[in-house]
């Protein structure tokens, strides 16, 4: 399931923020830094020949997760 919500998160005109929204559903419902990071980790070893521009969305929107970004894109705490 999570393959084919972040695949149509990084096909919609925004990626990043669809992927970054998606990322905050899953926090909503009880994911934790954890769990977001390991799914969008193993989405893209699932996917090694992505577009470089999807890899870069998923790269950027792990750095949200992580905390390597601005307090106002931190995803989690």
């Amino acid at each position: 399931m999570d393959d084919a919500e972040i695949s149509a998160a990084l096909e919609q005109a925004v990626p990043l923020e669809a992927l970054r929204n998606l990322v905050l559903r899953w926090k909503a419902a009880g994911c934790t830094r954890e769990q977001a990071e390991a799914r969008l980790s193993a989405y893209r070893a699932r996917h090694p020949s992505a577009p470089e521009a999807s890899d870069d969305v998923v790269l950027e929107v792990l750095d949200f997760i992580k905390g390597f970004c601005g307090p106002h894109a931190k995803l989690f705490d």
